[in-house]
């Protein structure tokens, strides 16, 4: 959907049909590291932010919801928590020796 906006310009028609599916969308980040969603989130922020300059504050939401949820849909979550289990041991035996 998001592949079918032009680099300027969207048809009304266009704009309501993506803003009533991304009102659809549920989310479940539940098992993301909250400063990995924020992280995620300002980096998609500022790609769309510059990419559709143009885009109102409604349809940027929209556009940086959806990237986000295709994102987290995508993420192998067991390979992501082993990962983060990973990170916490070496930071406390980091912090031990």
């Amino acid at each position: 959907m998001i592949e079918d906006i032009e680099d300027k310009e969207m048809s009304q028609k266009q704009r309501n049909q993506m803003i009533g599916y991304c009102s659809s969308i549920n989310i479940d980040d539940s098992w993301i590291v909250p400063k990995d969603k924020l992280d995620l989130l300002e980096h998609i922020k500022t790609l769309y932010s510059k990419k559709y300059e143009w885009a109102d504050d409604v349809l940027l939401k929209c556009l940086i919801k959806k990237h986000y949820n295709d994102v987290i849909n995508n993420m192998n979550k067991e390979d992501y928590l082993k990962e983060k289990e990973s990170e916490t041991t070496n930071d406390l035996i980091d912090r031990i020796i």
